[in-house]
């Protein structure tokens, strides 16, 4: 069934956005697909088929809708030219199974494990014009009614894929939700998302909508990244899911059992001290029986920015785990800043964990700050949030290693700078000696010879 493809197509040609296509982007779609010009007697004929036969096909202002532009492509069916059809399909990149083929669609992210895919300039303001496009009541929301509008074209609903993700969705989605749920697709299904947003609409490179943030090596001591990602680890049933949803506002009593993988993502406005604007943070949860084979990879563990490692305060049994979870993280990567997280403050009396330093101990003696103490039950999150933002942002501040890595790191340059210097130096002295020993060739041999 060739419509979801048709639409695509059609957005492609609506150059000025507005949902229908006038007589010049018909036109511009004539040529691109059958190489001339549509006559005027041709143009007139289109429409007044497409009246004919689609009540919603042509706008009160006399141009083509995406349910008329559907309706000739049919009759063309229908009449035996089914060649025709095919062109247009073939001309926007689409293969015989009406898919948009891989060779002509680039969507691979070339990137290393320290470094997040994320969206450009150009991203957002292509997304902006979606929602725009999308928001036909234009009440700020895209309402799930709208999202299904939007997404209609794609075969496969980029944000419905192995991890679910989840935003802020009061009445629908404002804007911050909607980026929020694409920056997660990139995140986590970078070639995914970038084939979402090309069957969205976008006509150019879908490189051109994405960019790579700076390696995390070359980053100063505060992290300049838009986009940060928290990975929640710690015991089955100590909380790590109800944390990731309540990020985006879902209460306790929202609460649905998640087996597989889970993402929330909001905007968070950032202290002056640190820069200001906004940046998103990204919580990520997995499932409990695949966390050793997450941390046996050196390649997750660099993709996160401040790791959450929650305990149960209600079962004694649960801080020893998430101890051995932050030895486990800090043998593959010791600058990987930490936060603990006690979860169930509301349970009392709360018993003592069965190992051999209190949480507040270990955390002190580790360079950390204390646990946490939070009851998402209760709604009592206190500034969990906006810590691991700041943490994300500063990691020296849960972290030593990490503040001993960038002072050792500008050490490191200043001494590198020093020898570049010094080579510098010998380089000009070396050019300054040959050009002396050429200068003196050169004169010797222009000299006259004597008798």
């Amino acid at each position: 069934c060739a419509p979801p493809a048709l639409q695509h197509i059609f957005r492609i040609c609506d150059e000025d956005h507005d949902g229908k296509l006038n007589d010049l982007e018909l036109n511009t779609f004539q040529k691109r697909c059958f190489g001339q010009d549509l006559k005027p007697d041709e143009l007139s004929g289109v429409k007044a088929v497409v009246r004919e036969g689609c009540q919603d096909g042509m706008s009160a202002d006399d141009a083509l809708r995406p349910a008329g532009f559907v309706f000739l492509h049919k009759l063309f069916v229908e009449r035996g030219r089914v060649e025709t059809t095919w062109t247009v399909i073939r001309k926007f990149k689409f293969d015989n199974d009406l898919l948009l083929h891989p060779d002509l669609v680039n969507t691979h992210v070339k990137k290393h494990s320290d470094q997040a895919v994320v969206l450009s300039e150009e991203g957002v303001a292509f997304l902006r014009m979606c929602f725009d496009m999308f928001d036909t009541d234009h009440d700020g929301y895209l309402k799930p009614e709208d999202q299904v509008k939007l997404l209609e074209p794609c075969p496969i609903n980029p944000w419905n894929g192995p991890t679910k993700l989840v935003a802020e969705d009061n009445q629908g989605l404002d804007f911050k939700a909607f980026l929020a749920k694409w920056t997660m697709c990139l995140l986590d299904r970078a070639g995914d998302a970038l084939l979402g947003m090309t069957y969205v609409g976008y006509g150019g490179d879908p490189q051109r909508l994405v960019e790579t943030t700076k390696r995390r090596r070359n980053e100063r001591s505060i992290i300049s990244r838009p986009v940060l990602k928290c990975c929640v680890l710690g015991a089955a049933g100590a909380g790590k899911t109800e944390i990731v949803r309540g990020l985006v506002g879902r209460g306790f009593a929202d609460q649905k059992r998640v087996d597989g993988v889970i993402m929330a993502a909001k905007h968070m406005a950032v202290d002056e001290a640190y820069g200001g604007g906004e940046r998103t943070l990204v919580l990520s949860k997995l499932p409990d029986d695949d966390v050793a084979r997450w941390i046996a990879s050196k390649e997750n563990i660099e993709s996160c920015d401040v790791a959450c490692i929650v305990y149960d305060t209600s079962n004694p049994e649960s801080f020893s785990s998430a101890a051995s979870l932050l030895e486990r993280l800090w043998q593959t990567r010791p600058t990987l800043p930490c936060v603990f997280v006690a979860t169930k403050s509301d349970v009392s009396p709360t018993p003592d964990q069965a190992f051999e330093q209190t949480p507040a101990e270990f955390c002190k003696a580790k360079g950390l700050t204390s646990p946490v103490e939070v009851s998402v039950k209760d709604g009592e999150l206190g500034s969990l949030y906006d810590d691991l933002l700041l943490v994300a942002i500063d990691p020296s501040v849960a972290c030593p290693a990490y503040a001993e890595y960038v002072a050792t790191r500008g050490a490191g340059s200043k001494a590198a700078m020093a020898v570049k210097v010094v080579a510098g130096l010998a380089v000009v002295a070396a050019a300054a000696y040959g050009a002396k020993k050429l200068y003196d060739y050169y004169k010797g041999t222009t000299q006259p010879h004597s008798m």
